[in-house]
């Protein structure tokens, strides 16, 4: 009896896949390729019918996947089961359409896996992933581009864009031989026939646009000369017929941003080149002057145009000369030609509103018309283009002469009711001559001010201080910090440790208000540290207080350091905050030194700063231990550390600190003020610590062969036990230190004996 495997096959997967539902597709995602391929007219018609459904299902995997270690890409399944069966060339259409209709979702995220991602690869020039031959991808392309425009598109320009290029190999068949011999780059005739025939299907389109249009220039390199002739022949009977400005404005941003010629040696366009881009450029020349000159503001810093680029003489300090006096000349015309109401439309459209506020003050505009301009604009209080309009001003009153400002402001403040007053003071500039007229206006309208007010990165040295104790009255500590940037110096002592003091507690203010960036903390402590009027054990608190930041950069925590050197109890302290008590239970009142609603912030800083400590107690100026101080400090720790039952960890605490010993006067480690102390206590667990210690201060190792530098360490601290026979218990710890070095020699060499073992098979 013949048995039609096909058919049932086919009823198989039907079976599995409808009804097609969002549980259906979740659950398959992972099978889907073998689906695929194990019934490809049915899967394909399944998808067909879906899409052609009021309500598409497969759409529900090609949802924005997120990036964490953990995410998947529930797409992913589906778009492989489809490369899958783009190799065979009978199903390059039916494939290339459905891709088309899932590339109409936009997928923002960080994942390759995309329809369009599949489509390019297909149909990429160089290695096209199916084995349809010129013939079959040039139809699919021609049908692509009557039926999904977008998707053909792209693909069209992708395949004549200049310069190098990567793509990735697609899905194939695991049992099918669909893609037996294909996949490959191909030949250089096979490859250009399928960009040519791209690019004059592009050329030919049938509605270019400023977008379309624009892509072709960007990719004018990648094109032979006689094509280069028809793409400005398309611009520029497109731009004689073109009636919108804006989209015009477009194209002419687009031609003066496209590269026409390599940089290398400064190579010139040719002449017929530029002239046919400098008739283009007249032709999209907007009739409506703001939209003429919008380009000149849309950014500070303007690239140079691809005439100026080609001039080997071209010079830098020039380029923003010019393009100083063109915006200057821009907004003149602007003003001339429709006052106010053409500025206003100019910041409207975009671009740097605070650029085209500070250009048109370098016009020499009369005070009494930015009078009227400004209380009309601060009445608009309800204009989504508030922000603009601030921006704009602000760069205008930060520009014009600081006469005609505080003119204008004179003439404008007492018609204005107090929001709309607080409103124009804030955009002013930030400087002496705006907070006098604060103070004019009471109490209230100097808190709404202050408490509003969006200080600039930096101060002129002579504001600071000012500045700054108006901001730390009104409880805005990282504003303050904000205009110390460039200048701390000349901040007053009591000023720059009050600030620091309110922004880890006395703030109005969130933590995302004006971040703090650790250099900028460290520069701060950098300029408090050795001036008058402020103490060690006062910087060791700021310190302590801002470890956090602090030990990520060079400056550390100094003062801190050494208070806790000479402060046993603050040791004691740190070790409680850290550890909970060895027996349970709940410590003393005196013992209490933090809520536990903050137990584990503090717990955490507790384990820095102890991670930080490397200077020894009795540590004098000239860099000797003292051994009485030492054996007092040492002493008092461990009492505290008893009495607050946590006896093991303060001494294996004090271990880790011991491991930083200098070397002895004899070359002996550790020296001999340590040597004598750690003797005479004899714990294991200070033992311990300093081992521990010792070890991790070689930082992450990456074993070699032989661990030749394992094997040096243990010799060298072999050999420093043998120095120490007056030392019994301190030269056993650096003999199971030697021991530790010698272990991971030991399994370093076990290791490379199997390794290369395994390699010999």
């Amino acid at each position: 009896m013949d048995v039609d495997v096909k058919s049932r096959v086919d009823s198989l997967i039907r079976q599995i896949l409808t009804p097609l539902t969002p549980e259906t597709l979740y659950s398959q995602q992972a099978s889907l390729p073998l689906f695929a391929e194990a019934a490809p007219d049915e899967f394909l018609r399944i998808l067909e019918d879906d899409l052609h459904s009021s309500e598409p299902q497969i759409f529900t995997l090609l949802k924005v996947v997120g990036s964490g270690v953990t995410a998947s890409c529930p797409r992913a399944g589906l778009l492989w089961a489809l490369e899958c069966l783009a190799w065979r060339p009978e199903w390059l259409s039916r494939v290339s359409t459905v891709l088309a209709q899932l590339a109409t979702r936009e997928l923002d995220d960080n994942w390759a896996n995309t329809p369009t991602e599949s489509l390019l690869s297909i149909f990429r020039c160089w290695i096209p992933q199916t084995a349809g031959d010129l013939q079959y991808r040039t139809a699919t392309l021609q049908l692509l581009a009557r039926n999904y425009p977008v998707p053909a598109w792209q693909i069209c320009r992708d395949q004549f864009s200049p310069g190098m290029r990567t793509g990735n190999y697609n899905y194939r068949p695991r049992w099918r031989n669909d893609a037996s011999g294909a996949g490959g780059a191909v030949n250089n005739s096979e490859r250009h026939g399928f960009a040519v025939i791209a690019l004059e299907l592009a050329l030919a389109w049938p509605n270019h646009d400023a977008e379309t249009l624009g892509d072709m220039l960007e990719r004018f390199q990648g094109m032979p000369p006689e094509h280069q002739a028809k793409l400005w022949n398309v611009i520029e009977d497109w731009a004689t017929r073109q009636d919108d400005d804006r989209a015009k404005a477009q194209l002419r941003e687009r031609l003066r941003t496209t590269e026409f010629a390599p940089r290398e040696g400064a190579q010139a366009i040719d002449e017929a080149t530029a002239a046919r881009i400098r008739h283009a450029d007249e032709l999209l020349v907007a009739s409506d002057v703001v939209m003429r000159h919008h380009w000149l503001f849309a950014e500070e810093w303007l690239r140079e145009s691809p005439l100026e680029r080609s001039d080997e003489a071209w010079d830098w300090e020039e380029h923003r000369r010019v393009l100083r006096d063109q915006r200057a000349k821009a907004l003149a015309e602007i003003w001339q030609d429709r006052g106010w109401e053409g500025v206003d439309s100019l910041v409207a459209g975009g671009g740097d509103a605070w650029l085209i506020g500070r250009t048109l003050a370098g016009t020499g505009i009369d005070g009494n018309e930015i009078a009227s301009m400004i209380a009309k604009w601060l009445g608009l209080n309800g204009s989504p283009l508030n922000v603009r309009r601030d921006l704009f001003l602000a760069g205008l009153l930060h520009e014009i002469p600081s006469e005609t400002r505080l003119n204008t402001v004179d003439a404008l403040l007492p018609d204005l009711g107090n929001d709309d007053a607080i409103r124009f003071l804030k955009l002013c500039p930030f400087d002496r001559d705006t907070w006098r007229l604060v103070e004019g206006h009471g109490t209230e309208f100097e808190e709404k001010y202050w408490k509003g007010v969006q200080p600039p990165f930096g101060l002129d040295d002579d504001d600071i201080n000012e500045a700054v104790d108006h901001l730390l009255s009104h409880n805005r500590p990282r504003a303050a910090f904000r205009c110390t940037h460039r200048s701390l110096d000349p901040l007053e002592t009591s000023r720059l440790t009050k600030m620091l003091q309110d922004i880890v507690g006395k703030t109005d203010e969130s933590e995302g208000t004006y971040p703090l960036e650790a250099h900028q903390v460290a520069e701060a402590f950098d300029s408090l540290q050795g001036r008058p009027g402020i103490g060690e054990d006062e910087m060791a608190r700021l310190e302590y207080k801002y470890v956090r930041v602090l030990y990520q950069t060079t400056y550390g925590v100094p003062n801190l350091q050494r208070h806790i050197a000479k402060t046993p109890a603050l040791f004691a302290q740190l070790i409680a905050i850290m550890y909970e008590r060895t027996g349970g239970g709940d410590d003393p009142p005196e013992w209490t030194v933090v809520e536990s609603d903050d137990r584990a912030a503090a717990a955490g800083t507790a384990r820095i700063v102890l991670g930080e400590l490397k200077r020894i107690p009795g540590t004098t100026r000239t860099g000797q231990v003292d051994r009485v101080q030492l054996r007092m400090w040492i002493t008092d720790v461990r009492t505290l550390c008893h009495e607050g039952d946590r006896t093991a960890a303060g001494d294996q605490h004090i271990g880790t600190l011991l491991s930083y010993s200098p070397m002895g006067k004899d070359g002996v480690w550790p020296c001999e003020s340590v040597r004598d102390v750690f003797e005479e206590v004899r714990s294991p667990d200070i033992a311990m610590g300093m081992k521990t210690g010792r070890y991790n201060a070689g930082g992450v190792r990456v074993w070699r062969q032989e661990a030749k530098e394992e094997q040096g360490l243990s010799e060298r601290y072999r050999s420093w036990a043998g120095q120490l026979s007056s030392h019994p218990f301190l030269a056993r710890t650096l003999e199971e230190l030697a021991a530790w070095y010698e272990r991971d020699v030991s399994r370093e060499e076990l290791d490379s004996r199997l390794r290369r073992r395994f390699l010999d098979r």
